[in-house]
């Protein structure tokens, strides 16, 4: 093929890369194109089979492209032409460059160019573009596939992953809302024990193990704990501890004294039993449960683990069987979001518990004026015995379980009292004169009365009371009084 042939080739092909790349601003190249024209490129949408086809694709690349400078590298692979040197086959790589103030990007091509030699110009005929997949020898792509489908599958786990954690922190947070719920909802101080039956069920419920579940208050000189039952359904246990309980265990003497959230304590079974065995010998128990672990359990189970959240006011945790040094953390991460919405129970058990305290001293100075003016009322000294009556029915009105309540006159020389003092049944008799010379019972009041103590409380029971009993059966009026309870329904304690 001659030179001028030649050259008119590389002239064309070079508007035709030009163009089609957008190195060069838009021109028409309709006067190259040959009447039957097809194009491939690289995309799913670039297949073309006619010029005003290509020219549109091109003008709507020039668009898209607006903003950016394009540049290339190219390395061409081959130019061969027929015999006759009326068709050419170009071939080259190229990489594209598109620079742009905010961005630079690279494309990696293949080109190809078939071009037909009509009426002294070289027409294009057919045009190609692809960019090949990184991969060798590899020719069904499936390495490719491969790695595709691993990536799917990564986005489809991340995805699923996601949708998890996001239906786990509703699951948690409509856990959150009850407690909430319930702790707004609270009527009466002691509704805060129920909230801790709340707290263990909502936290079983989210998959977490808990055996049981307790709150405790730190106080100055003392712990008051309220624990659940074993099965979760109320609370089994209260009772109040001293300090020095956990002051003698040094790990949570120190958490105690930090600002750490949470803290386990995993005890082997001579740990738990110790502890058990301090926590029965210097608890108050106000309630205890019947099923509760023995120490034969603890060693069954090879020990106790005591997982504690801190709050506001003391500490809310679970335990579990055995040594477990790591449990869960989504589960301790669980307890101290319980720990932060049960501080808005607590204050509203603290808001409660002040009314409370309130209401309770205005219905005892009600009850103590009521017997201050029956008493300032009275005329005659027999009217004592209806102001002990009425004492009587106030302190009962007050919710205080009682036998018998009243008043008691002294002789100057301590040896008898006269007594007004109503039956369980409310009602005053004769005043009771009861000497104070024999029985324990008594003697022990008027000792207290000797040393001028302001307040007494003692027990009787088992034969001392019944000694009791059999002296006030001895005396006149006394015995008959006794007795006529007893007829009326009213045993003796």
């Amino acid at each position: 093929m001659d030179a001028v042939r030649t050259n008119l080739l590389e002239e064309t092909y070079e508007r035709i890369i030009n163009v089609g790349l957008c190195i060069v601003p838009y021109e028409d190249l309709s006067d190259i194109a040959a009447p039957e024209l097809m194009f491939f490129g690289t995309t799913k949408d670039e297949k073309v089979f006619s010029f005003s086809e290509l020219d549109a694709m091109f003008k709507s690349q020039y668009e898209q492209m607006a903003g950016f400078v394009n540049s290339l590298d190219r390395k061409r692979l081959f130019t061969r032409t027929s015999n006759d040197g009326k068709n050419a086959f170009i071939t080259e790589e190229v990489t594209l460059t598109m620079t742009s103030p905010e961005e630079v990007n690279t494309i990696f091509m293949r080109c190809s160019c078939v071009m037909e030699y009509i009426d002294n110009q070289w027409k294009l005929t057919h045009l190609h573009a692809s960019t090949p997949v990184d991969t060798e020898n590899d020719h069904w792509h499936m390495e490719e596939w491969k790695r595709e489908n691993e990536k799917l599958q990564k986005l489809v786990d991340e995805q699923t992953a996601d949708l998890q954690s996001k239906n786990r922190e509703l699951k948690i947070e409509a856990a959150l809302e009850r407690i909430r719920a319930q702790a707004t909802a609270m009527n009466e101080s002691s509704d805060l024990l129920d909230i801790v039956v709340t707290m263990r069920t909502e936290f079983v419920n989210l998959g977490h193990e808990a055996h049981y579940f307790w709150h405790m208050r730190w106080l100055p000189e003392k712990y008051e704990k309220a624990m659940t039952s074993g099965d979760g359904s109320r609370i089994g246990m209260v009772m109040t501890l001293p300090r020095h309980i956990h002051g003698d265990i040094e790990p949570v003497a120190e958490w105690e004294k930090s600002k750490d959230p949470t803290h386990v304590l995993a005890m082997d079974v001579d740990k738990a039993m110790d502890y058990v065995d301090k926590m029965i010998s210097l608890g108050d128990f106000e309630r205890v449960d019947p099923q509760a672990p023995s120490l034969d359990d603890i060693r069954h189970i090879g020990g106790l683990t005591f997982i504690m959240a801190r709050t506001t006011h003391g500490e809310i945790g679970y335990s579990l069987p055995g040594v477990v040094p790591d449990p869960p953390k989504d589960a301790v991460d669980t307890l101290v979001r319980f720990a932060g919405v049960f501080d808005l129970a607590y204050k509203r058990f603290e808001d409660l518990k002040s009314a409370e305290r309130q209401h309770r001293e205005a219905q005892i100075e009600l009850a103590l004026e009521r017997v201050r003016a029956r008493t300032m009322a009275m005329q005659h000294s027999d009217e004592l015995m209806e102001t002990s009556e009425l004492m009587f029915e106030q302190i009962k009105n007050l919710g205080i379980e009682l036998w018998s309540c009243g008043f008691s006159l002294w002789y100057d020389d301590d040896s008898y009292f006269l007594g007004y003092n109503p039956g369980p049944d409310g009602k005053m008799g004769e005043p009771l004169r009861i000497p104070l010379t024999e029985d324990v019972f008594f003697t022990t009041i008027r000792e207290a009365k000797r040393r001028g103590d302001k307040f007494l409380v003692f027990e009787s029971e088992g034969d001392s009371l019944k000694e009791t009993y059999r002296y006030m059966d001895s005396l006149p009026v006394v015995g008959e009084t006794m007795r006529g309870f007893v007829e009326a329904g009213y045993p003796l304690p």
